[in-house]
């Protein structure tokens, strides 16, 4: 795997793209061992929803798919938060990334 020029990629232009969009709230790149997930949050379903129809959104995804980082099966689920909860020391992870 091309860790690094993955998260490089993802850095550099999968979140500037993210956070360019209307509800937009956070953003989580995991990584295990052999596969990466990102983790979208938004405001609401909509905007969740209307993030697939973006140009820039494609634009992404047309160049991701160009590197060869993106294999095998690749999946887009949208899910309803029904609980849950982030200590403060999580937000201040974030806050310093």
């Amino acid at each position: 795997m091309r860790v690094e020029e993955y998260r490089s990629f993802a850095a550099e232009r999968s979140l500037p793209m993210f956070r360019d969009r209307e509800g937009f709230l956070g953003v989580l790149f995991t990584e295990g061992d052999t596969y990466f997930a990102v983790l979208t949050f938004w405001k609401d379903r909509h905007s969740a929803e209307a993030l697939e129809s973006s140009p820039s959104y494609r634009a992404t995804v047309q160049a991701i798919t160009q590197t060869g980082f993106l294999t095998g099966r690749q999946d887009v689920d949208v899910l309803e938060v029904r609980h849950g909860h982030f200590e403060e020391a999580v937000i201040e992870v974030f806050r310093e990334s």
